[in-house]
C-alpha cells in the first residue's frame, strides 16, 4: 500500500503523518476531526513500527506528525522541512530528539495521564504472573503436561517501587489492597510527600535494592542503566523484578546472568533497549516478556489517540 494520493480539495492544506501502526479512534474526536479542520491526514501503511527512511517518505510534505515509537532523530527531522508540531501518543519522548525540535521551533506534546492506569493494571498483573509461575504453568499445560508448580503470595510481600509519579502512585494504590508492606525511592520532594500520605515507606534507592523482594520500574529514562550487575546484586535472593517503564534502566546482561545462575528468581520485563526484541533473555523460563504492549486497551489507546489528536491541531493553530 503506498501514500494515500492528496484530496484535490485539501491541496495547500496542512498535512499530518499519523505515524503508530494501528490507529483505532475515528469519529469526530478522532481521525475524522483533522478533515473537520481543513487538515489532511495520511496514515501509517505498513501495520508495524515506521523506519528512518520510511518515515522521513510518508512526512517529508508533512505539517505535523502524530507519533507512535518511530526514530524522530536530527537526520530525520532534518529532512522533514516543514515540520513544526510532533503529537506523541504515549506519555515519554524517548524516540524524539528534544534538542533537534527546539533548534527547529517544533512544538512536542505528549499524553502522560492516559496511559498510567493501564500501565499499572499490567504491573499488577506481571507481578501475580511471577509470583504464582502462571508463564511456567500455562507453557506446561499446553505441552500437555500438569505440574503443580508451587507459588508465592503476594500478601505481606515488600514491594519496591523505584519512581513515585503518576504511574506508581497508581501501582501503589492496587497494591495497596492485597496487603503489601509499600516502600519507594524518588528524589523528588513532592513524591516523597505523597508516599509519606500513603503509607508508603521512602528509602534511598540502594536501601530500597536491599529490602524488596519485588522491585518495580516506573523511572524516567536515564543516560545509564539504574539496574547494573552491581545494584542486581543488592537485590536479595529470590527476588523479582518488573520494568513497565523505560528499556534504557536494565543492563540487559547483567539481567541475564542474574536470572541464569538463580539470583533473581524471576523478572517481567514490557520494555526494552532495542525493539522489537530478539535478545537472550528470551531463551529464559523466568523472564515474562511481553512486547512493550502498557498502555494497550481499547479503553486507554482511544484516549491516548484523542488527547494526541486534539494537541495536533492546537498546535499546527486549528483550535
Amino acid at each position: 500500500m503506498g501514500i494515500p494520493h492528496h484530496s484535490p480539495a485539501l491541496t495547500g492544506a496542512p498535512r499530518v503523518l499519523l505515524a503508530p501502526s494501528t490507529f483505532l479512534t475515528s469519529g469526530p474526536d478522532g481521525a475524522d476531526a483533522f478533515g473537520a479542520h481543513g487538515i489532511e491526514a495520511r496514515r501509517n501503511p505498513h501495520g508495524r513500527t515506521l523506519t528512518a527512511d520510511e518515515v522521513v517518505e510518508l512526512a517529508a510534505d508533512c505539517d505535523g506528525i502524530l507519533s507512535g515509537n518511530e526514530p524522530l532523530t536530527a537526520e530525520v527531522l532534518a529532512r522533514l522541512p516543514r515540520l513544526r508540531c510532533i503529537s506523541r501518543c504515549g506519555s515519554g519522548t524517548d524516540n524524539v530528539d528534544l534538542d533537534a525540535t527546539r533548534a527547529r521551533g517544533i512544538e512536542v506534546y505528549r499524553t502522560p495521564d492516559a496511559p498510567v492506569q493501564a500501565v499499572a493494571e499490567l504491573t499488577v498483573g506481571l507481578i501475580i504472573t511471577l509470583l504464582r509461575r502462571v508463564h511456567e504453568l500455562n507453557a506446561a499445560v499446553h505441552a500437555g503436561g500438569w505440574p503443580r508448580l508451587l507459588g508465592r503470595s503476594l500478601a505481606g510481600r515488600t514491594v519496591g517501587i523505584v519512581g513515585l509519579g503518576r504511574i506508581g502512585q497508581a501501582v501503589a494504590h492496587l497494591l495497596t489492597p492485597f496487603g503489601c508492606r509499600l516502600v519507594a525511592s524518588d528524589p523528588s520532594p513532592a513524591s516523597a510527600a505523597w508516599g509519606r500520605a500513603h503509607d508508603v515507606t521512602m528509602l534511598l534507592f540502594d536501601e530500597l535494592l536491599g529490602s524488596a523482594e519485588i522491585v518495580l520500574l516506573h523511572a524516567p529514562s536515564a543516560d545509564r542503566p539504574l539496574l547494573g550487575e552491581p545494584e542486581l546484586r543488592l537485590m536479595p535472593a529470590g527476588a523479582l523484578l518488573v520494568n513497565t517503564s523505560r528499556g534504557s534502566l536494565i543492563d540487559e546482561s547483567a539481567l541475564h546472568a542474574a536470572l541464569s545462575d538463580g539470583r533473581l528468581a524471576g523478572a517481567a520485563l514490557d520494555v526494552y533497549h532495542q525493539e522489537p526484541y530478539q535478545g537472550p533473555l528470551a531463551a529464559l523460563p523466568n523472564a515474562v516478556l511481553t512486547p512493550h504492549i502498557g498502555s494497550y486497551t481499547a479503553e486507554t489507546r482511544t484516549a491516548m489517540e484523542r488527547e494526541a489528536v486534539a494537541h495536533l491541531i492546537e498546535g499546527l493553530g486549528h483550535r
